[in-house]
């Protein structure tokens, strides 16, 4: 699955999208220096998170999915 586009308000349609964290960072990693700052530290994130094996999903929401600088 990819993400749509966003809506004239700048946001995501609502539903939950199911994609890996390559298509959110390639999404939303953008743009300027403050997202890639940003997509870098959710990377770290996720890897830590998912090394330690007690997570089943991950979860990302908030101003860095939506079409803000």
């Amino acid at each position: 699955m990819s993400l749509p586009n966003f809506t004239d308000d700048g946001d995501l349609p609502v539903g939950v999208y199911r994609v890996s964290l390559e298509k959110v960072i390639e999404h939303f990693g953008k743009g300027s220096a403050k997202r890639q700052q940003i997509a870098q530290r959710l990377e770290r994130i996720h890897k830590i998170a998912f090394s330690a094996g007690k997570i089943a999903h991950f979860i990302i929401f908030g101003s860095f999915v939506t079409a803000k600088l």
